[in-house]
């Protein structure tokens, strides 16, 4: 039987920022270049909805972020 594996020595990206500015949530994700990574927000750390899909590095800006008294971003690792 033989196994493969597949290592990423650094699958993540740190977040710069984040900050909001304007009413816009806005942060940048740079140090992990060429990675594939889903942008999602969650109002109640349970539920995820994907707001957008980028490679690295990028700039995430969300207009709507006023819309909610409380939300929470992450990026979700998608693969090289």
């Amino acid at each position: 039987m033989v196994a493969h594996v597949k290592v990423w020595t650094s699958g993540s990206a740190p977040l710069l920022g984040p900050v909001c500015t304007n009413n816009q949530f806005l942060f940048h994700q740079s140090d992990v270049t060429n990675y594939l990574y889903a942008v999602q927000a969650s109002t109640n750390l349970v539920d995820w909805d994907s707001l957008a899909t980028n490679t690295v590095p990028y700039s995430f800006t969300n207009a709507v972020n006023t819309n909610y008294p409380v939300r929470f971003y992450r990026t979700l690792f998608l693969g090289q």
